[in-house]
């Protein structure tokens, strides 16, 4: 799986958008901007879905 592409919108009142290489991707913030929660939103979206309460949404706008 290769993720090409990370937005999130309204994290902590800021939008976010993330082009990713397939290569090596670097994600450097102040301490307490939201590395680790973007993170875990990505680890929990591609991890199968069990739990109904996932507060992200997924789409590939690829065909």
């Amino acid at each position: 799986m290769y993720i090409r592409k990370v937005e999130i919108k309204n994290l902590w009142g800021n939008n976010f958008s993330w082009t990713l290489n397939q290569d090596v991707n670097v994600l450097i913030c102040k301490n307490g901007s939201g590395k680790s929660k973007i993170l875990n939103m990505l680890n929990e979206a591609i991890l199968p879905f069990e739990d109904s309460q996932l507060n992200f949404r997924l789409f590939d706008p690829s065909p």
